[in-house]
């Protein structure tokens, strides 16, 4: 369940990089992978409530989507973005996917926010209720910083001028329950 949930915001994340992105010069592999990603969303949170052999399938396809996302931005000749990272952050923060994936995460128990700092683009989880903190630390380590390492290529080609991403995750209370910074 801790590999679902950290898989989901995973691909939540790049649903919103995507989001501000100018997909009208990107290359048809970029936009059918993000269809793809969409579509493994979709049936990852159904899988959430069935048995494990479909939340395995669910998530092997999502990861698989999420590994062709990264490989087409890689390839795919997409114009650099001119604007800084605060332009970016402000960008994002005012599309309707933005506002779609944290009414999404809301629902999940989750507040989310994005935000720059300095260069550092940050990723901010406030959870609503009380959880178990050393679990999600684990099951953040063990699944979501490996697939963040996958898309810092994605996110250095969408905004240059990043020279760090950090996911940042808060209990109710809004002690930090952890940071990662990937580079």
């Amino acid at each position: 369940m801790k590999k679902v949930l950290a898989l989901l915001l995973a691909i939540m994340m790049v649903l919103t990089l995507v989001a501000c992105g100018d997909k009208k010069d990107a290359e048809e592999k970029v936009e059918e992978a993000v269809s793809n990603m969409e579509e493994a969303l979709g049936d990852l949170e159904s899988a959430l409530s069935g048995n494990q052999e479909d939340m395995q399938d669910a998530l092997d396809q999502a990861t698989s989507a999420l590994d062709q996302y990264t490989s087409a931005v890689q390839d795919a000749d997409i114009p650099q973005p001119s604007g800084t990272l605060e332009t970016y952050v402000a960008e994002l923060k005012a599309s309707a996917d933005f506002q779609q994936n944290a009414d999404q995460f809301q629902s999940q128990g989750l507040l989310y926010d994005i935000e720059a700092r300095g260069s550092k683009l940050v990723y901010l989880y406030t959870y609503m209720v009380e959880v178990d903190t050393q679990a999600v630390a684990a099951g953040f380590d063990d699944s979501m910083g490996s697939m963040m390492e996958s898309l810092l290529p994605a996110l250095k080609t969408e905004v240059p001028s990043m020279e760090a991403c950090v996911v940042e995750f808060y209990d109710v209370a809004g002690n930090l329950i952890l940071s990662r910074e990937y580079k």
